[in-house]
């Protein structure tokens, strides 16, 4: 399994965020984590913590064949409901707090509000992505 990237969140991210709105880490590619301030979610004003990946990317023709041999749609919303099959099992806790309304045919787009949330998911895609054994193990 490729090596999990080192979790590196800027200590000045609040100042970040709020000059530039957002900040991204392209080092989980083919995932993108971008985290955006200034949102106002249900009233709340909150840290958008976000990860996004494009099915049709190149990168994935042999993991998208794994999910149509399984009669998975290989698009976004069929990637959506691998990773939460895979976190209904290991991790049914932070699937209660995952937000996944931006997820289309083409992208795969999931949030949380917290650091620590978005850690676990980012962690949780990779390891879907990486795995020997293919997309679905330990999914089904």
């Amino acid at each position: 399994m490729a090596e999990l990237p080192v979790w590196r969140i800027p200590a000045n991210l609040s100042a970040i965020l709020e000059e530039e709105g957002e900040w991204e880490d392209p080092r989980w590619d083919p995932i993108t984590l971008t985290v955006f301030g200034g949102i106002s979610y249900k009233g709340r004003d909150i840290e958008c913590w976000e990860a996004t990946f494009s099915p049709g990317d190149d990168y994935f023709d042999d993991l998208n064949k794994a999910l149509e041999a399984a009669g998975i749609d290989a698009n976004g919303y069929g990637w959506l409901d691998v990773i939460e099959s895979h976190l209904t099992k290991r991790n049914p806790d932070l699937l209660a707090r995952l937000n996944s309304l931006d997820t289309e045919l083409a992208t795969c787009v999931i949030w949380v509000e917290s650091e620590a949330d978005c850690r676990q998911l980012i962690e949780a895609i990779w390891t879907i992505l990486n795995n020997p054994e293919g997309p679905l193990a330990g999914a089904a």
